[in-house]
């Protein structure tokens, strides 16, 4: 068995033993590792367990995750979504968190404190005379040679800028305008598809329970599939008056705003071309006869020995199976195992009863 031991500014703050073969780490309190800071995101990383060992990966984080040993040398930042593998004495750190793994299982009173990690060009931590020259030698000269870069592109940059200007105005007041640009913009073949999206109302940010989806929207609308999906599950949280912590029942499903579900649906649809969404889901759930567990295979949740696979396993691009997404709010909150009863059955039960069932025929009654 294995430990995390989390310490900041060089003072071990806590201790957390690997118990279960999967955690997530952020700010966000549906982690099991939540380290609250304004710099680390709501889902940073998750360290799994991999061939008898364990593995981080980063969840495509704002700040970056960076992994170094114990002596502090070199801090390596991850790529997202790719796993790197720990051994004995790794630190990870996550905003100014540092987190050392360990392999050793003893008290806090007996473990050996580690060195405080400091990213600096000279390190006071290493009492070493000639490490410290060389690294402000090496750190002035990246100065320096970046100062002199920047200046031979700022008047680069001017002497092309006043050329264009030049040639713009030449072309301005010289250049008869051609009669046949203008036609050949407007009788341009367009793809039905993109006109049919470009010309498709935006979706009506309408909500019983005043939530703003706004933000929703905006991620949906750039594809970052996995924020928009963990932001869903927030949101219906919200919608459902569940407090921080809680998660939602049988009974707050069944009493969920059809105006809210509808909305949430409707940018789904939308921005996924029509891929993603409850209605696309339930659809499927239908015509599978109800059957959870049929549905997680048709939509790519489950592995081929009939498992769910882990949240950070699922596919977060237009490439996933139909009904993919959204995904989070049928977990079980601050745990992997999804709930294929309450949850899924109930909000896709919730999104029939309140008949959103197809594009544009959707006709939610009153909450209940």
């Amino acid at each position: 068995m294995s430990k995390l031991v989390i310490f900041q500014e060089g003072t071990i703050i806590r201790e957390f033993i690997l118990k279960d073969d999967w955690i997530s780490i952020g700010r966000s309190p549906d982690n099991i590792l939540i380290l609250d800071e304004p710099f680390i995101s709501r889902f940073h990383a998750v360290i799994s367990k991999k061939n008898n060992g364990y593995v981080v990966t980063d969840l495509d984080s704002t700040e970056g995750t960076y992994l170094t040993d114990a002596n502090y040398l070199k801090y390596e930042q991850l790529s997202p979504h790719k796993s790197q593998k720990l051994a004995d004495g790794d630190i990870i750190k996550i905003g100014n968190f540092h987190i050392m793994f360990s392999t050793q299982i003893e008290s806090s009173n007996s473990f050996p404190e580690p060195t405080p990690p400091i990213i600096e060009p000279i390190s006071p931590a290493r009492n070493n005379s000639i490490k410290r020259f060389f690294q402000l030698a090496t750190f002035t000269g990246i100065v320096f040679l970046t100062t002199i870069v920047a200046r031979t592109l700022f008047i680069q940059n001017n002497q092309l800028a006043q050329q264009v200007d030049k040639e713009i105005e030449t072309s301005i007041t010289d250049t008869p305008v051609d009669k046949e640009i203008e036609p050949s913009i407007t009788d341009m073949p367009v793809d039905k598809e993109i006109e049919s999206s470009i010309t498709d109302a935006p979706v009506k940010l309408q909500s019983d329970t005043e939530i703003d989806y706004t933000q929703l929207r905006d991620r949906l609308k750039i594809g970052n599939w996995q924020k928009a999906d963990e932001e869903t599950y927030t949101l219906m949280l919200k919608a459902a008056n569940i407090e921080k912590g809680g998660d939602l029942t049988k009974q707050s499903i069944k009493n969920f705003s059809c105006n809210d579900l509808k909305t949430i649906d409707n940018l789904w649809n939308q921005y996924s071309q029509g891929r993603f969404g409850f209605r696309v889901q339930n659809n499927i759930y239908q015509s599978l006869g109800k059957s959870t567990n049929a549905l997680g295979s048709q939509v790519g949740w489950r592995i081929n020995r009939g498992q769910f696979k882990h949240y950070n396993s699922l596919t977060f691009d237009l490439n996933a199976p139909k009904g993919h997404l959204p995904a989070r709010v049928f977990r079980v909150a601050n745990n992997s195992r999804w709930s294929t009863y309450t949850k899924m059955k109930g909000i896709l039960d919730r999104t029939n009863q309140c008949k959103i069932t197809s594009v544009g025929k959707t006709n939610p009654s009153k909450s209940s």
